[in-house]
């Protein structure tokens, strides 16, 4: 009776471990990758006229969510080897294990940890990252402000988010802070899994500040089969003009939403892109790597003594680790290239070293 008492203790005891353990290993990576980040990038950025130590530290505000959303699972990995380690060395995990406990549940408190840094990373990612990401690449494209947003590529059609609609539209023109547009197709409301409008337009211009006007204006209501033409209608599309100097949709920098509607539009339009929907899934699977870290690292302290060293399994654990990350890029690369359906891409995986972490686990209890 007492064992059963006694591991609500235990459970919050390694719980708060696990999680001190993670939030100590993810600030010594912040800090140490952050420092060499800046320190590649500073020469660049104050080489730019009129750039200060400002300048320096808005680098390591966009740049600081990226590297935390890209280094998260890897934290908890390193993490999971330092706690189960630290339970091993000491002959912790020899008493839990003698009081009765599985390893499913002594595993158990650091997976409720690492759900939760899951779930922390999905909406980070979410909120902070994607906007992280799209300011910093628009801060890069005019050279850390040396120059003003490259048009040369004003001649190819960009596809753009914008709330609930996307936009097609070919740039001719960018000046005093507008861009010209041409061959606009605006579809809107495509997050309600389809389409209420379609908004053709053969001329069109968008100031800095968003707001534009559209010339020879064709509106098709889908649902109701009507159609409308007007010479002339105001516009604003809540992006700005450098939204249409973008050649590619860059899914790190758009919300799941936007780019689920992106995806769907692109389908609706015959330009189905592999790519574009292996990252729509994956941005749901990638985060689900940290609740998959301490399946594959817990062998440091419920292997057996006759399977090896501490060091040995720790290696191993680290072995584990490293090669979900791999097999995770080679399989999203087959995914993006069209030769395994997207879904199947994201996840495979996951599913992958799950499996194995649970036969792993399932080995020890024998």
């Amino acid at each position: 009776m007492a064992r059963y008492t006694r591991t609500p203790t235990l459970s919050r005891y390694i719980a708060r471990s696990f999680a001190r353990n993670i939030a100590v290993v993810l600030l010594g990576l912040l800090a140490i990758l952050q420092i060499m980040d800046v320190i590649g990038e500073s020469n660049r950025i104050l080489q730019v006229a009129g750039a200060t130590e400002a300048d320096l530290w808005r680098y390591v505000q966009l740049r600081l969510p990226i590297l935390l959303s890209e280094f998260l699972p890897f934290a908890v990995l390193l993490a999971t080897l330092i706690t189960c380690g630290t339970l091993a060395a000491s002959s912790q995990v020899v008493i839990m294990r003698s009081s009765g406990l599985s390893p499913h549940q002594v595993l158990l408190p650091m997976l409720a940890v690492a759900g939760v840094c899951a779930c922390f990373h999905l909406v980070w990612n979410e909120t902070i990252s994607v906007h992280s990401a799209a300011a910093l690449a628009e801060w890069q494209g005019t050279g850390y402000g040396a120059h003003p947003v490259d048009t040369s590529a004003a001649s190819a059609q960009t596809w753009t988010a914008a709330g609930d609609s996307v936009i097609r539209a070919r740039p001719t023109h960018s000046g005093n802070g507008g861009v010209s547009l041409e061959d606009i197709a605006i579809f809107g409301h495509v997050r309600e899994g389809g389409l209420d409008t379609v908004t053709f337009a053969q001329h069109g211009f968008l100031s800095s500040e968003g707001n534009g006007e559209l010339e020879n204006v064709r509106i098709i209501d889908v649902i109701s089969r009507e159609v409308r033409t007007v010479d002339h209608m105001t516009w604003t599309p809540a992006v700005t003009p450098a939204h249409f100097f973008v050649k590619t949709v860059n899914p790190d920098q758009m919300a799941l939403l936007d780019l689920a509607a992106t995806s769907h539009v692109l389908a609706q339009v015959g330009r189905e892109d592999h790519a574009l929907q292996s990252e729509m899934y994956h941005k749901l699977a990638r985060p689900l790597a940290s609740l998959l870290m301490p399946l594959l690292g817990t062998i440091v302290a419920v292997g057996l003594a006759r399977t090896g060293s501490g060091l040995a399994r720790a290696s191993s654990g680290l072995a584990l680790g490293f090669s979900y990350f791999v097999a995770d890029n080679a399989i999203m690369a087959m995914g993006r290239s069209g030769a395994i359906p997207p879904q199947i891409a994201a996840w495979m995986a996951v599913l992958i070293f799950f499996i194995v972490g649970e036969a792993i686990l399932f080995r020890t209890e024998q």
